[in-house]
């Protein structure tokens, strides 16, 4: 079992070499779970998912930001 992506049995387990990769979760996903989805997509290898500054910008930047970003204006 892998708690987290900064634990020290998931850095293990992105190392080993294999060929195929699945993951399984009985984790709700839900308010606070966006380090466990990225844990998942690290450990799956899942580009660009798995690369972290893009998993922050992209992803858990939005989805924690405490203002909504600014709109385009025409």
């Amino acid at each position: 079992m892998v708690a987290s992506a900064s634990a020290k049995a998931a850095a293990m387990a992105r190392q080993v070499e294999a060929t195929h990769r699945w993951a399984v979760s009985g984790t709700p996903l839900g308010h606070g779970r966006l380090a466990d989805v990225y844990g998942l997509m690290s450990f799956l290898r899942l580009e660009p998912w798995a690369d972290k500054a893009w998993w922050q910008h992209a992803i858990n930047g939005p989805l924690t930001a405490t203002e909504p970003p600014p709109t385009a204006s025409c």
